[in-house]
């Protein structure tokens, strides 16, 4: 058994004693009784802010290989929000005071490039 159909197994299994259908439980989650059902079965890997909501909602706690992801989880946010969205060009090389940033596209993926300069 892999970790995502362990992760499905466990889902089932708090929702079950929660004595709830997929319906029910994914009317208080922000997926679809669909998309629940294929993390129950194993079939797809949820994200880990709707395996917290699952927690949440159930009001249990997971653990994957030696992962907890318990309802708590749910309500961190980012130490250092962005403060802004770059977008840049393909095939142009971006120079900035201490770093160097390239973007190409390749025929499967695209290769991003980045030269930082060591600060001491």
């Amino acid at each position: 058994m892999n970790w995502q159909q362990e992760l499905g197994r466990q889902i089932r299994d708090a929702r079950k004693r929660a004595d709830l259908t997929q319906e029910e439980l994914a009317a208080h989650l922000t997926v679809s009784r669909e998309q629940l059902s294929n993390y129950e079965n194993g079939k797809s890997a949820p994200p880990v802010n709707v395996v917290a909501e699952i927690a949440a909602a159930l009001d249990t706690e997971f653990e994957i290989a030696g992962c907890k992801i318990a309802k708590d989880d749910l309500k961190r946010t980012p130490v250092a929000p962005p403060e802004q969205q770059l977008c840049f060009a393909y095939d142009t090389e971006h120079r900035f005071k201490t770093t160097t940033l390239s973007i190409r596209p390749s025929h499967k993926s695209i290769i991003i490039t980045a030269v930082v300069a060591r600060t001491r």
